[in-house]
């Protein structure tokens, strides 16, 4: 019951999400949702019809991916076992051991140790799919994935959004300058270094203008 639950909260709100958005906005949102699949954005039914990849191919790439999101589960699995060995030791309100504990090179080593092998398992499952593509389907979804993310660094704020700014949101704002750029590293397009994936099902339900 609680599961039924939980997938009609979740289909709500997904409805809700795509009839706010504009058009552009959705066909936005799903090349950012491209960018941060990499490859694994093939294993959703729009992309692989997009690419027009045949079903053995795309039973293939699916295949895929549930494997590698096997392997992920085991490492975080391993990883949080070898936490709780000994964080588990420490009383709730040992406020002192538990800061020692959290600060402690072993733990931040396992913690770097787990995303690392999580990095190289999500590029080994990367190079197969793309191994799996034709030239043409490589460059379709280089091509889907749209303008580049920029990350702002964790340290400098955002600039906030012009007042007067065209709801078509086109480069220009209403004094007929050019939207200033984001500052930052991008972040895509790319196709071996993808962004942390999105939940699937978000990106199953919001299905952009120009993919209907």
């Amino acid at each position: 019951m609680v599961e039924v639950e939980i997938q009609k909260r979740e289909q709500a709100f997904q409805n809700a999400l795509g009839q706010k958005l504009t058009a552009r906005q959705r066909d936005r949102l799903w090349e950012l949702i491209v960018q941060n699949l990499g490859p694994k954005a093939c294993a959703l039914p729009v992309i692989a019809e997009k690419l027009n990849i045949d079903p053995d191919t795309y039973d293939q790439i699916v295949t895929i991916v549930e494997m590698g999101d096997a392997m992920d589960a085991e490492t975080r699995r391993d990883a949080s076992k070898k936490y709780r060995a000994t964080r588990d030791l420490i009383p709730n309100d040992d406020y002192a051991a538990l800061a020692k504990h959290y600060g402690d090179p072993a733990q931040k080593a396992l913690a770097a140790n787990m995303r690392l092998q999580l990095r190289e398992g999500s590029k080994r499952v990367d190079q197969k799919i793309l191994r799996l593509l034709t030239k043409r389907q490589k460059a379709k979804l280089h091509k889907m994935m749209g303008e580049p993310l920029v990350v702002p660094p964790a340290d400098e704020k955002v600039p906030a959004k012009p007042r007067g700014e065209p709801e078509d949101g086109s480069d220009k704002q209403s004094s007929g300058q050019p939207r200033a750029e984001l500052p930052g590293k991008s972040r895509g397009p790319t196709l071996d270094d993808p962004l942390r994936p999105l939940p699937p099902g978000l990106a199953l339900s919001i299905r952009p203008a120009s993919m209907r």
